[in-house]
């Protein structure tokens, strides 16, 4: 369960900017909201939030930043050598771009309220953080990490994690402590001794689903289907919202490996064999779609391919297409779909770029309805989409606290705030959706107060 992402110094963000999930006092739409079990503030967190903003406010960066966040907590120790760090400042004043950049997330991660963060550069992890409160000692366990530039090392600091600070003193300058200690030969350690550092690693690898904006058929998702006739008919459900002329879904098998699967493989081989000879072998297959040298080398994969059935009105026969010849929203609302069914399943977080992109209102609508509906969204799932959909600006059926502007100010910098710190008035006959495509959110309120307690 996510409670804030805050980025600062990222991309389009110079100062730091937060987004909460957590509940405000305003008391309509209680059903928006869903406990987060702790005895403490927060108490209770929003299942969804839209942030609108015009072409080039920072929208999209947001996304971008938690994904680099997710790619840097899974994968920082198998970076090449020789490669830099993907991460950019802003760029657009000279003291940012020689600073480092922030990310950190406030989650719920077994039980407990954790902070995780870090700040680094194209070169390396300058400072990482990890508290995780409720703690029977009553203050928060926990380590942080700093690089200090005239020893050339770090200073540790570890609280209540009994052990840990062998494992985090000889991590290198570019990889992150949490991927360090929660992978390779500690992972027995850390699963058993330090389970609330493995949660806040699980969250990240498990529960946090990110997607930009889609516009293929991810294969992948579509092999699910073979394996779970429920998630079919799910599927076929969500389809069915916006094309009513859909009538089933199929797979046939397939010459061919989609891209996405073959990127999947090449990346599984990397992980399964260490022998170059056999490595450069599987992925000269992989790359010319050879199932057969696939299956000798020990990799047995067919390719698949989604077939979409729909009827002859005249006849009443069945006739299957390829996914490639449907529209760009029915490809988007099928790679959605599989995503947004675990998602809703698991109780996991999902960010969306551009949601509304292929997809009619109706199903954007549908989208909110799901996350926002406690008897459908029973596992407290999270929906955080960005959009430029001015009609699900309504606050008939969204919170002030769950609708998010994004905008730029006169320095170029990206800002976010909710639109309950706006205080303003609607003219008479006005609605939101008039006044956001009117312009009108263009002053940034100052003296925020942040809805969770460091």
């Amino acid at each position: 369960m996510l409670i804030e992402f805050t980025i600062e110094n990222f991309g389009s963000f110079n100062e730091s900017q937060c987004l909460e999930m957590a509940a405000t006092k305003h008391k309509r739409l209680s059903n928006n909201l869903f406990s987060t079990g702790l005895n403490h503030h927060p108490t209770r967190v929003a299942s969804s939030a839209l942030i609108y903003g015009f072409n080039a406010s920072g929208k999209s960066q947001m996304v971008k930043a938690a994904q680099f966040m997710r790619d840097m907590v899974l994968n920082s120790n198998r970076k090449p050598v020789e490669k830099n760090l993907a991460i950019t400042p802003f760029l657009l004043d000279p003291d940012s771009s020689r600073r480092p950049s922030t990310l950190e997330v406030a989650i719920i991660a077994n039980g407990h309220l954790c902070r995780y963060g870090f700040k680094a550069d194209r070169n390396l992890i300058w400072e990482e953080w990890l508290s995780i409160h409720g703690s029977r000692r009553g203050t928060p366990d926990g380590f942080r990490r700093m690089y200090e530039p005239e020893s050339n090392s770090y200073q540790v600091e570890v609280k209540g994690l009994k052990g840990i600070k062998l494992a985090i003193q000889h991590v290198p300058e570019d990889w992150l402590a949490l991927t360090h200690i929660c992978q390779g030969h500690f992972l027995k350690d850390s699963s058993q001794q330090w389970g609330d550092v493995q949660a806040v690693y699980n969250w990240f690898k498990d529960k946090l689903r990110v997607m930009p904006v889609i516009q293929e058929v991810p294969h992948d998702k579509a092999l699910e289907l073979s394996r779970d006739s429920e998630r079919m008919i799910w599927i076929l459900n969500f389809l069915q919202v916006v094309d009513r002329g859909i009538d089933t879904l199929q797979l046939e098998k397939s010459e061919h490996l989609s891209p996405d699967v073959q990127l999947d493989l090449i990346d599984l081989v990397g992980r399964v064999t260490t022998s170059h000879e056999k490595k450069s072998a599987l992925v000269n297959a992989i790359k010319a779609s050879d199932t057969e040298t696939l299956a000798k080398l020990g990799l047995d994969f067919q390719g698949r391919e989604l077939k979409i059935v729909r009827t002859m009105p005249k006849t009443g026969d069945a006739v299957s297409f390829s996914a490639n010849m449907e529209s760009q929203g029915t490809n988007r609302v099928f790679a959605m779909a599989g995503c947004i069914k675990d998602v809703v399943d698991n109780g996991y977080v999902v960010m969306i770029d551009e949601m509304e992109i292929g997809l009619h209102y109706r199903i954007s609508r549908f989208l909110l309805d799901l996350f926002n509906d406690p008897k459908r969204n029973h596992k407290g799932a999270q929906m955080i989409a960005t959009t430029h959909k001015s009609n699900l600006l309504d606050q008939s059926f969204m919170r002030p606290d769950q609708l998010w502007m994004m905008e730029k100010n006169e320095l170029h910098e990206s800002r976010l705030y909710p639109l309950c710190d706006l205080q303003v008035k609607l003219e008479k006959q006005q609605t939101w959706p008039q006044f956001f495509l009117q312009g009108n959110f263009g002053k940034i309120p100052m003296n925020r107060v942040r809805r969770v307690p460091l």
